[in-house]
């Protein structure tokens, strides 16, 4: 599910049920917040040089490649690429 205007773009997303365990148990992180970036080697340069570097490696999914970060709070910040902005 979607909502849309010139600036923001909201979605909700539901995880595969290979995944439920991962959001469900989650004792680290109270939100799960998905960021859609135009850059997402910038990105993780960027929360990197905030000293935050994401633990993990890139992940390649059905809607472009993501990675998980975190804030200093602990919550996850899943930055995605999609495909079709790739280079933008």
């Amino acid at each position: 599910m979607y909502f849309t205007n010139q600036l923001l773009k909201l979605g909700i997303f539901k995880p595969k049920p290979t995944h439920y365990l991962e959001f469900e148990y989650s004792t680290k992180s109270k939100i799960s917040l998905c960021l859609e970036v135009r850059n997402l080697e910038d990105a993780i340069a960027h929360l990197t040089a905030l000293g935050y570097p994401p633990p993990g490696e890139i992940i390649i999914a059905s809607h472009g490649r993501e990675i998980y970060a975190y804030d200093p709070d602990g919550n996850r910040l899943i930055l995605h690429q999609s495909e079709l902005k790739k280079g933008m």
